[in-house]
């Protein structure tokens, strides 16, 4: 199954359908949109080489009292380098990408994380969690 997000294209679901299975999810990501411009850069580009595998399947999820029969997890990707800071001068990063899918419902929960750490007198570092569950379906 390919998604179609903000004008990118990423490949959510793969089969075979089976724990462990992996795939490149986001190797549709057009990594030089500006190539024709003269420019040579791109946002996503760590997003890349992503590999997205199946997680163990899960018989049954509740949140918020709703009960999920029959879960399979999308695990896009779990990096961490440095997070927590053990090297003091030494840059860090967490990024962590999953998605749930329920028999005959479709996506009920996504999370996006990414953690950046560069040292910095300030103590400003990008940090953000994204998460997203479903409320309700028919």
């Amino acid at each position: 199954m390919e998604s179609t997000e903000d004008n990118m294209r990423f490949i959510k679901l793969h089969a075979p359908l089976r724990e462990g299975f992996t795939w490149r999810g986001n190797s549709h990501l057009n990594l030089d949109p500006y190539a024709s411009a003269g420019y040579n850069f791109s946002t996503y580009a760590y997003m890349r080489d992503w590999d997205y595998y199946y997680a163990p399947f899960e018989t049954s999820v509740s949140y918020r009292g709703n009960n999920y029969e029959d879960v399979f997890t999308v695990e896009e990707e779990d990096i961490i380098e440095n997070i927590p800071v053990t090297v003091a001068l030494a840059p860090g990063a967490k990024y962590k990408a999953v998605e749930k899918y329920a028999k005959n419902i479709g996506l009920v929960y996504r999370e996006y994380t990414l953690l950046e750490y560069e040292p910095n007198p300030s103590g400003a570092n990008p940090y953000y969690t994204v998460t997203l569950w479903m409320i309700d379906h028919n």
